[in-house]
C-alpha cells in the first residue's frame, strides 16, 4: 500500500486570470510514494479545507512505466528522476529553461522538508475527523481517428484511490523551490516560502489498471470479474498472430505444368 501526503495553498494573484485561470484560487500538491516509487501532483482544487475536485495540472513519476500508467488515467505527469536527498525532495526531469536547448536533467521542483510517513510529526498528529473523499477530473487525450495528424480527441475521466489511516498535520512552513521553465510551464504554482491551508497525510490504496471488467462467458459463471490484460513493461506486443492449423497444412503438389503467377512476355 501506498502513502500519500497532500496540502492546500493559495494560489498566485497572476494564475487567477489569464486563459489557464482558476475560478477557485487554490492548488494542492500531493506526494505519492510506493517503496522506491514516486508521484508528485501539482492540481487545482475547489476548496482548500474541503477539498472534492482536484485537476492534476502538472506533475511528475519516477520511471517511464509508472509513467505511462497514470498518463492512461488522464495525468500529465512527466517522467523524472525523483530522489529524497535528506529532508529534500528533488525533481529532476526535460525541460526547457532560460537556453533554447533543453535541459534533460533540470531541477525543477524541491520541497522541503519532506513528510516521511513514519516521522514522529506524522505519528503525533490527531486522526482526521473525517473521510477524505477527492475525486481527480482529467482528461483523456489522443489522436483523433478520422484526421490523427491535426486533431486530437479529449475525453473527461475521473479517478479516485482508497485513504486510510487519515491524520491531519497542522500547517507549517514548507520550502518549494520551482524552476522558472517554459516548458513544463509551472508558472502558476507559488514558490520561496509557502505555509498550508490544510494538510493530510495517511495511506492510499491505488486503483487497479487497467480496471477490473465483468464479463459473462458460457465457460464461466454469471457474474465472475476477468481482469484484461495490462500493457506490458517491456512493450511486447499486444497481439501475437499464430497462423490456424489450415494455414499451416502442407498442400498437395499440382499435377501438370503450372502457368506462371507474373505475365511474362518473349519477343
Amino acid at each position: 500500500m501506498a502513502s500519500f501526503w497532500l496540502a492546500t495553498f493559495e494560489l498566485n494573484p497572476q494564475a487567477k486570470s489569464g486563459p489557464t485561470a482558476h475560478p477557485a484560487g487554490w492548488w494542492a500538491i500531493e506526494v505519492i510514494r510506493e517503496e522506491h516509487e514516486f508521484a508528485v501532483l501539482l492540481s487545482t482544487v475547489d476548496h482548500p479545507t474541503a477539498p472534492t475536485r482536484l485537476e492534476c495540472r502538472v506533475g511528475f513519476a519516477n520511471g517511464c512505466n509508472r509513467c505511462d500508467l497514470w498518463r492512461g488515467r488522464g495525468f500529465r505527469l512527466q517522467d523524472a528522476e525523483i530522489r529524497l536527498d535528506g529532508d529534500v525532495l528533488r525533481v529532476l526531469s526535460a525541460g526547457f529553461l532560460a537556453n533554447p536547448v533543453i535541459d534533460y536533467a533540470a531541477e525543477l521542483l524541491t520541497i522541503a522538508p519532506a513528510i516521511h510517513p513514519g516521522s514522529e510529526k506524522v505519528k503525533s498528529a490527531p486522526k482526521a475527523k473525517g473521510p477524505l473523499d477527492v475525486v481527480y477530473s482529467q482528461s483523456q487525450i489522443a489522436p483523433d481517428f478520422a484526421a490523427p495528424a491535426t486533431r486530437v480527441r479529449q475525453m473527461p475521466v475521473s479517478w479516485k484511490a482508497d485513504r486510510d489511516d487519515l491524520r491531519k498535520l497542522a500547517p507549517f512552513e514548507l520550502e518549494i523551490g520551482l524552476e522558472k521553465a517554459r516548458l513544463p510551464s509551472l508558472a502558476m504554482f507559488p514558490t520561496g516560502s509557502q505555509k498550508p491551508i490544510a494538510f493530510w497525510t495517511g495511506s492510499l490504496r491505488l486503483p487497479s489498471w487497467p480496471p477490473e471488467k465483468a464479463r459473462k462467458d458460457q465457460r464461466k459463471g454469471p457474474g465472475q470479474v476477468q481482469r484484461p490484460r495490462a500493457r506490458s513493461f517491456d512493450r511486447d506486443p499486444m497481439v501475437a498472430s499464430i497462423p490456424t492449423d489450415a494455414k499451416r497444412a502442407a498442400r498437395p503438389l499440382p499435377a501438370g505444368p503450372v502457368p506462371p503467377r507474373m505475365p511474362t512476355c518473349i519477343r
